[in-house]
């Protein structure tokens, strides 16, 4: 699958990228997500996510880091292919960990899904406008500072006892996911970060699953690159509305 390739290659050159700078800080952190999806029709839905993420460079999760509330509304032109368009209120402490920053993020994205062989695989493209709040060392300032950010997020899930994912039965996820920003104020932060998943999922029932797994984030900042290791749990509620009527 040419998709594969392309990101497992953009992968590689990320990694060798971080290896290339020359400083570098290594974190431990713990992200809780929960996320509801609602198929109200044959072509619109709705969904809503809220997490919350810590550090610790000991526990992972002793101290808060940021937290985040996100809603959307689908437009599906198929079951596999979809349209979103949503907003983000984010709040994430500075890098002195002293000044919690307000963020509001509009953003839009293309969500593909389709099986290849036995595996479920996802390819969502996002685009964001930041409007993050100015700020110094210690207190918030007027305005805001903007950017454009870009991420392709290509996930994989596997089953592990059949031959497709049912339910009561353990799965294997994978997903990675690169950022770019690009537009006025980004400098020479073009790249901005990635993320690398790998778990352990169950889908319980029709509506709820959940899965827990190890993530290696690695964040551009300025002429720093920050390596976390991060715990991440998430569950997961999905209805479908249209059960109940002609659809």
């Amino acid at each position: 699958m040419l998709s594969l390739r392309l990101h497992i290659l953009l992968t590689i050159l990320v990694i060798s990228f971080s290896q290339a700078q020359n400083n570098h800080i290594s974190t431990q952190q713990t992200w809780f997500q929960c996320f509801a999806t609602a198929r109200l029709h044959q072509n619109f839905g709705i969904q809503a996510d809220a997490g919350t993420r810590r550090h610790d460079d000991e526990y992972f999760i002793r101290n808060p880091l940021q937290t985040f509330y996100r809603v959307g509304t689908n437009y599906f032109f198929t079951d596999n292919i979809f349209l979103t368009l949503g907003y983000t209120y984010f709040e994430s402490m500075n890098l002195n960990m002293n000044l919690s920053v307000p963020e509001n993020r509009p953003w839009q994205s293309l969500t593909i899904r389709h099986k290849w062989g036995r595996l479920d695989v996802r390819h969502r493209q996002r685009l964001e406008q930041r409007f993050r709040r100015q700020s110094n060392d210690s207190v918030l300032l007027d305005g805001v500072f903007f950017n454009w950010r870009t991420g392709y997020n290509l996930q994989i899930q596997i089953p592990i006892l059949s031959t497709t994912i049912k339910s009561k039965e353990p799965f294997l996820i994978v997903w990675d996911e690169i950022f770019v920003n690009f537009g006025p104020n980004t400098s020479n932060s073009t790249f901005d970060q990635n993320r690398l998943y790998g778990g352990l999922g169950c889908l319980f029932n029709n509506v709820v699953s959940a899965n827990i797994g190890y993530m290696y984030l690695v964040l551009n900042r300025s002429d720093v690159l920050i390596h976390n290791h991060c715990i991440r749990a998430t569950m997961t509620f999905t209805f479908d509305a249209r059960k109940s009527n002609k659809y």
